[in-house]
């Protein structure tokens, strides 16, 4: 029996009844699709990692900054309501200062692990500390704009009421 062009097309066309693959088979893919998911997990932790140690760096800088305004601010609150306000302030800008070498000098991870420790023990006084910051935080920037002379008078007054 001869087969006609158009048939043999379509036996080569036809595809293939799927191969039994062996449990071995199966378990060495199984094997190999764990271990490239392993090494792109670690990888992925690996640039987290990096990208964290560089926003630490950044937040140690803007610990930096946030010290010196606070230490204009203890000359200023020096001159105008006496040595002992002023010296107040200054020993919290010294207190940041200390808290921005510590972020420079210890591991994310490190960081990360005493955070946990100290919200787990005191929920209460870690809530009131970070609204606390946040707070006094706001008034130095707000304060410092007012100083630098950005923006109008008005604005200024506004940000500080």
């Amino acid at each position: 029996m001869t087969t006609t062009p158009t048939e043999a097309a379509g036996a080569a066309a036809a595809p293939e009844a799927p191969k039994a693959t062996s449990p071995s088979t199966l378990s060495h893919i199984a094997s190999r699709i764990g271990t490239s998911s392993n090494m792109l997990v670690d990888q992925g932790i690996a640039r987290l990692g990096r990208i964290a140690e560089e926003r630490k760096a950044g937040a140690a800088d803007a610990i930096g900054t946030v010290v010196e305004i606070v230490r204009q601010f203890g000359d200023d609150a020096g001159e105008r309501f006496g040595e002992t306000a002023g010296s107040a302030v200054h020993r919290g800008g010294d207190a940041l200062d200390r808290l921005a070498e510590t972020v420079r000098n210890t591991h994310v991870d490190e960081i990360a692990d005493g955070t946990r420790r100290v919200i787990g023990r005191n929920p209460v006084i870690a809530i009131g500390t970070a609204s606390l910051l946040g707070f006094a935080v706001g008034r130095i920037f707000k304060a410092g704009l007012l100083r630098s002379g950005s923006g109008s008078q008005a604005r200024a007054k506004e940000a500080l009421a």
